[in-house]
């Protein structure tokens, strides 16, 4: 590839920029102070765990100008190269037939030195992903297109088009080095295609309506009513509680506000944050399965929420970065029309042609009240399981990524000639089980979905 034409020659080791310093220094600061701000307002003396933990911030922000110095960056022929370490060096390689996505993340931080993160989520869980943080916008938005441009080379050459056709087609990390010349991709380019924009006042309303924001208010009102009485000294034990609550609710607000989904060339692109922002790339074909829910608060307005499966996302977190990371959300809230419209756009379906069947009658001795939820279906595409009373869930698994089947019959069950069975996929949220069926049905459908499954796993080879 003509290195010139993407703006910059990537075989050269670079450095990240000096006020990544900074903000890898607060970042890895933040949660030892929190941890100290639980401890104070609880009522629990500095002793000398708390006292080792005050100086571990400050020894790290020390030797964060050495270890900037001894940080390197660089793209070779087959990989992208990471080499890091003070005391003991290592060397970290991402190869392009295993980056599965290249995402862009900008802290508030990294925003206000007008940075940004860039994180490679390849194969292989837990371990299988890479920070780099912190480059500049355009250098991160530049590098972003020239790393996947190469995957977009070995996919092609795998699938056997040829390199001189690729060649003829142009240079497409030129191309997306111009498509992202104006910084950190946040804004819509003119290959994609928008699915869904939440509006503001739709998702602060969903997010007003979400339990967590409902036990973040209660907790925070129990501990006004405390302090309202004068029993100070009960608030030891909810103060930490409150502050727990009141996190997931914000981390929630400001993670998901704006949220953007349009579709690619790369795949899916969601867009979304307050004061972080995040740019995602997840490809349609990493795609495992989908779940459409209804939360009981929502049913009034009509809204739902769409999460996924996503191969190579399932642990989160890796090396420099923490375990909770996670992509499951593909849509924080939209009208159920809409959501089950771009699920259909997205896997190539029609919901309205998949019959759903419910279960038998005597499924009532084992399930009264919840067995009119239960139903499944399928067509040639895929299989689409239904369950919740109060909160209905659709759940849809494409027949190709299909992994295992497993037939569960409980004795309660067993007398009553009933039988469940459970789909598996990578791990994520979305769990697909087809509960209380007829027994024979649940053998039929067994052998009957081995088959559908391993007849599409030929048909995508």
């Amino acid at each position: 590839m003509n290195q010139a034409a993407a703006g910059v020659d990537w075989s050269v080791p670079r450095r990240t920029h000096p006020w990544s310093i900074v903000v890898n220094a607060v970042h890895e600061a933040r949660r030892v102070l929190s941890g100290l701000v639980v401890a104070v307002v609880s009522g629990r003396a500095l002793g000398g765990g708390e006292l080792v933990e005050v100086i571990i911030p400050v020894a790290a922000a020390l030797l964060g100008v050495l270890a900037w110095v001894r940080t390197s960056f660089r793209v070779a022929p087959e990989e992208f190269r990471l080499d890091s370490g003070v005391l003991f060096r290592q060397s970290r390689t991402a190869r392009f037939d295993r980056i599965q996505a290249v995402d862009v993340d900008q802290p508030v931080l990294a925003r206000m030195f007008g940075l940004a993160e860039l994180r490679l989520q390849l194969g292989g869980g837990r371990h299988g992903h890479f920070r780099l943080a912190c480059v500049r916008q355009e250098e991160a938005a530049r590098l972003r297109a020239f790393l996947l441009s190469r995957v977009e080379q070995v996919v092609a050459v795998e699938g056997h088009a040829g390199t001189n056709q690729q060649a003829d087609e142009g240079e497409p990390g030129a191309q997306r080095a111009l498509a992202y010349h104006g910084g950190v991709p946040y804004g819509l380019e003119s290959d994609e295609v928008a699915l869904a924009v939440v509006p503001h006042g739709r998702f602060l309303a969903s997010w007003a309506l979400s339990p967590a924001v409902w036990f973040a208010a209660l907790a925070a009102a129990a501990n006004i009513a405390v302090v309202a009485t004068g029993s100070v000294h009960a608030l030891s034990g909810t103060i930490p509680e409150t502050i727990a609550a009141i996190g997931l609710a914000w981390e929630r607000l400001q993670r998901y506000y704006g949220f953007t989904l349009s579709l690619s060339r790369d795949g899916i692109r969601l867009r979304h944050g307050l004061l972080n922002r995040y740019a995602q790339t997840v490809p349609v074909n990493r795609l495992q399965a989908i779940e459409i829910s209804q939360p009981l608060l929502w049913r009034a307005a009509g809204w739902a929420r769409v999460r996924m499966n996503v191969a190579g996302y399932a642990h989160g977190g890796g090396r420099g970065e923490p375990g909770r990371r996670t992509t499951a959300v593909l849509l924080p809230v939209a009208p159920v029309g809409e959501a089950f419209a771009v699920v259909g756009h997205l896997l190539g379906i029609q919901f309205a042609d998949v019959r759903l069947r419910p279960v038998p009658d005597r499924a009532r001795w084992r399930a009264f009240f919840w067995r009119r939820s239960y139903a499944f279906g399928f067509d040639d595409t895929v299989v689409i399981a239904r369950r919740g009373l109060l909160h209905p869930r659709y759940s849809v698994i494409p027949h190709v990524k299909v992994q295992s089947l497993h037939l569960i019959q409980g004795p309660w069950q067993r007398s009553l000639s009933l039988a469940s069975v459970a789909l598996h996929t990578a791990r994520g949220p979305v769990r697909i089980l087809l509960r209380h069926r007829d027994i024979a049905e649940a053998q039929q459908f067994l052998e009957e979905q081995s088959t559908r499954s391993a007849t599409a796993r030929r048909i995508a080879v």
